[in-house]
């Protein structure tokens, strides 16, 4: 198998575990019968669906699309044809739909690695893929 057809593989240690903290912290602040522990566990079971929902903890890009997993066993596959992968300087957003603004972004970490875009960028250019920026 050449290098050009191998998928490129990336996963996040952290958008894998956050979503899992944040609902047992919205346990733990219901438990405290806190003045306000409502609020902040509403606000950390949202914070853990806003990352079931559009942050994903390993994508892999192959010839055909992009496979998307999330937490809690969210899994989306984006054909190649359907996306475009917006690259930017600490990381890169696979926009879908019709206006493509909005995207799923393809992180490994919340902090900027350098290099890790180039590597994203030559897969991304190895498999034929609609790169702007």
């Amino acid at each position: 198998m050449s290098s050009s057809t191998a998928p490129y593989e990336r996963a996040s240690w952290y958008l894998t575990w956050a979503p899992f903290a944040m609902l047992g912290l919205a346990v733990v602040m219901l438990l405290s019968r806190w003045n306000h522990s409502v609020q902040f566990a509403s606000l950390f079971v949202l914070l853990a669906y806003v990352h079931r929902r559009w942050l994903p903890r390993r994508y892999v890009v192959t010839a055909d699309g992009l496979a998307l997993t999330f937490p809690l066993r969210r899994q989306v596959f984006l054909p190649k044809s359907a996306v475009t992968v917006r690259m930017e300087m600490v990381g890169a957003f696979a926009l879908t739909g019709r206006h493509r603004r909005w995207g799923y972004p393809l992180l490994t970490s919340l902090l900027y690695q350098p290099g890790s875009s180039d590597a994203l960028r030559n897969a991304l250019a190895g498999f034929g893929y609609r790169v702007i920026g």
